[in-house]
């Protein structure tokens, strides 16, 4: 059984079967393992990684109504929408090597954008028929040019009752645009002291702004998820100063964080099963399966069509 996947277009949220011609609903498919339900082992009897992590004594987590839940970033997604439709609205035979080009230059940052952009050019091929060979193309040469280890991440998970054995997990979604950040803060260890406390109590939240942030850790200790990061000065500088965002990993879907299910013991499985669930041609297959999957669109009309046909033999 494969997991229920979602939108793609700008907006978020569940959906069901629709009728081809009216508006294209959300989809319902979450990538594997980044959503619910994954499949996959622990991974096996690898070889432990020894962890030393800062000796901190973290309380046990209790759920607050009021804790701060980052909310889900989709700028990128939105930006990424614009291009793609855009592209394709102006892609004949003459224009395709140009366009295709330029489609293949759209940066994927995340699983959310490389699904989007299958769905698009599918979509396309079904609405124009005459050109499918021209959009088969297409999802070749994009096939060819995609790099998901661009937007995978493995995370290190840590438990205080594990004596630093570090285990993993996977997100295809880690962006450092969050409109709300803490900081500043002195090092990546009081990232984590600050995050294990479950507020951001004595370190404000600040609005992000205009800062650029560059990725330096993400991780899961004690069931917090933690992202840290450092802001990239324009002339390249370096201010030492670290900024983090966290949540209760019960809260992830609620923050549009994709992670896995499956947590592995060995970071090797880890990054395959990440690769499997994230590589184009999976994301093409769930696509093709939506489709196949769709309701008849005539099926009120036959049905109308029927009955008609039986009170018309009566007279």
């Amino acid at each position: 059984n494969r997991p229920g996947r979602q939108s793609y277009g700008g907006n978020s949220g569940g959906g069901s079967s629709w009728d081809r011609g009216s508006q294209l609903p959300p989809q319902q498919r979450e990538q594997q393992h980044g959503g619910r339900g994954g499949r996959g082992g622990r991974g096996g009897r690898g070889h432990h990684q020894q962890h030393h992590e800062p000796d901190f004594n973290f309380k046990p987590l209790v759920g607050d109504p009021n804790r701060w839940k980052p909310s889900a970033d989709t700028s990128d997604l939105t930006v990424s929408v614009k291009k793609v439709n855009g592209i394709l609205n102006k892609m004949t035979k003459e224009k395709f090597n140009r366009l295709a080009d330029q489609m293949c230059d759209i940066p994927i940052l995340n699983n959310d954008i490389l699904t989007m952009i299958i769905h698009r050019v599918f979509e396309k091929a079904i609405d124009e028929p005459n050109f499918g060979d021209m959009y088969a193309d297409l999802c070749l040469r994009l096939s060819k040019s995609v790099t998901i280890d661009s937007f995978l991440h493995i995370i290190e998970v840590i438990s205080s009752n594990d004596k630093g054995v570090l285990k993993y997990r996977w997100s295809s979604n880690v962006s450092c645009n969050d409109a709300e950040i803490v900081g500043p803060l002195s090092s990546s260890a009081e990232c984590i002291t600050t995050a294990s406390k479950g507020s951001s109590e004595g370190h404000a939240r600040i609005e992000r702004g205009d800062r650029n942030m560059v990725l330096e850790r993400v991780c899961i200790v004690d069931g917090i998820f933690i992202k840290i990061m450092k802001e990239e000065a324009a002339d390249g500088a370096d201010d030492g100063s670290f900024f983090c965002v966290f949540f209760e990993i019960d809260d992830a879907e609620q923050c549009g964080q994709k992670i896995s299910e499956t947590t592995f013991d060995r970071e090797a499985d880890c990054k395959k099963d990440a690769k499997k669930w994230n590589s184009f041609k999976r994301s093409l297959l769930n696509k093709c399966e939506d489709e196949f999957n769709k309701k008849d669109i005539y099926e009120d009309y036959k049905k109308e069509m029927k009955e008609y046909d039986a009170k018309k033999s009566k007279m």
